[in-house]
């Protein structure tokens, strides 16, 4: 916070956050997250989460979009299709 008054840093995010880590950020910060990066694709919606953040101004950016590990979703045919 200190260094975004100081217009040192141009927002504040937090990585891999759930409702329940928002719940106890939240009261104790003068300045929100304005950003929540999280894993995010087709497999894992994580929609409540989104949701959540969504209400409370908190922008979402999708790490791993076309998934990771065992998915392969980059070999899923409408990817393929669409690539």
């Amino acid at each position: 916070e200190y260094l975004y008054d100081k217009k040192l840093v141009r927002a504040i995010g937090v990585s891999n956050f759930t409702e329940e880590h928002l719940e106890q950020l939240l009261p104790c910060c003068a300045i929100p997250p304005m950003m929540n990066q999280i894993e995010v694709h087709p497999y894992l919606s994580q929609q409540s989460l989104v949701v959540y953040c969504q209400r409370r101004g908190i922008a979402i950016t999708a790490y791993s979009p076309l998934a990771s590990g065992g998915f392969k979703l980059i070999e899923h045919p409408t990817i393929v299709k669409i690539a």
